[in-house]
C-alpha cells in the first residue's frame, strides 16, 4: 500500500473522533487499541454511556469486564466490539 494522503486520513481521523478512535497510516502505531476492540472512552462513545456508569455495569454483571490485550506493560485493557453488541442487545439498543 502506498502513503495515505493527510488529507484522508485527517478525515478518517473525524470520522472516528466521536468513538475515541484514531487512525495512523504507520503499521505499529505504538499504543491504539486494535481494530474490532475500543478502550474505555471508545466504548463509552460507541454505547452513549458515560464511563462511569460503565464501570457500574460491570460491578452489577450487566457488562463483561474488558480484556487485556498484548502482554506486559504494553498490554492495552480493551473492549470487544461484539461484547458491546451483546450488552446493548440486552439492553435494548442505546445506540
Amino acid at each position: 500500500m502506498g502513503n495515505v494522503p493527510d488529507v484522508v486520513v485527517q478525515a478518517i481521523n473525524n470520522m472516528l473522533a466521536p468513538y475515541g478512535e484514531s487512525y495512523s497510516p504507520e503499521k505499529s502505531s505504538g499504543g491504539g487499541v486494535s481494530a474490532g476492540y475500543k478502550s474505555w472512552k471508545g466504548a463509552a462513545a460507541y454505547t452513549s454511556y458515560s464511563v462511569s456508569a460503565l464501570r457500574n455495569f460491570i460491578k452489577s454483571g450487566e457488562l463483561e469486564p474488558p480484556r487485556k490485550r498484548g502482554s506486559g506493560r504494553n498490554g492495552r485493557v480493551a473492549f470487544s466490539v461484539e461484547q458491546l453488541d451483546r450488552f446493548m442487545n440486552r439492553k435494548g439498543g442505546k445506540l
